[in-house]
């Protein structure tokens, strides 16, 4: 009779208890829609970092376009592939090892400028071993690109160098967070482009890494047959 009574009031309390953690679930879920509770979420995330302060980030190099830029160049953007050339074959010899293009190229100039397609196309072409190139797209380009092809992004999306822009933006218009993959209606996943240059970047050092594995074995294995054969 005891046990009976102990067993309910045990079964009591864990099911007071469930319902708690279950309520405070749903009042967290539902607080979260309220426009004030969700922005004081975000500041508070802010907050954190400001307590944080600053970390630096070594390695790398953010190549803009300001209004010096602008100023400098006569041409329309619309026709800057031999500069965006120069600035990879510039970037590659400087030793990077992946570049973010963060540029749309929605339809070939080839009608007003004839070379700048295959200008641009080439320099991404023969630093891909080295040091790929991020080409950015966007789902609405692919309609476009049935009706005008452009040469740069066939070539990127054959080399899997593609990843969409985007930018996030919260509802106090700030940006916080990123979308690093996107479903496509086949199934498949569309990888953003912060995260397709993260995987170059890895497999760049994955490959320089193999390649001085194999040269010091190489090199131990040669020293090592010489000094047997004396």
């Amino acid at each position: 009779m005891f046990r009976d009574k102990a067993s309910v009031r045990k079964l009591r309390r864990w099911t007071i208890i469930a319902a708690i953690a279950l309520g405070s679930v749903i009042a967290t879920l539902l607080l979260g829609k309220i426009p004030f509770f969700h922005s004081l979420h975000l500041k508070a995330g802010d907050l954190h970092f400001l307590v944080r302060g600053k970390i630096p980030t070594s390695n790398i190099v953010i190549i803009t376009i300001d209004n010096k830029s602008l100023d400098h160049f006569e041409e329309l953007m619309m026709f800057w592939h031999p500069y965006y050339a120069e600035a990879i074959r510039a970037a590659a010899e400087g030793g990077a090892k992946v570049l973010g293009l963060d540029n749309l190229f929605v339809v070939g100039v080839g009608k007003w400028e004839p070379e700048n397609d295959a200008i641009l196309m080439t320099a991404v072409n023969e630093t891909a071993a080295t040091m790929p190139v991020i080409c950015g797209f966007m789902d609405k380009m692919t309609s476009t690109q049935k009706k005008w092809p452009v040469p740069v992004n066939m070539l990127a999306a054959s080399l899997n160098q593609f990843g969409f822009v985007n930018l996030t933006s919260d509802p106090d218009d700030f940006i916080r967070n990123q979308v690093f993959e996107e479903p496509t209606p086949d199934g498949q996943f569309n990888r953003g482009m912060a995260l397709r240059v993260a995987e170059k970047l890895a497999a760049v050092r994955r490959a320089a890494s193999a390649f001085w594995r194999a040269f010091w074995t190489d090199c131990a294995t040669r020293f090592l047959s010489k000094g047997l054969s004396r």
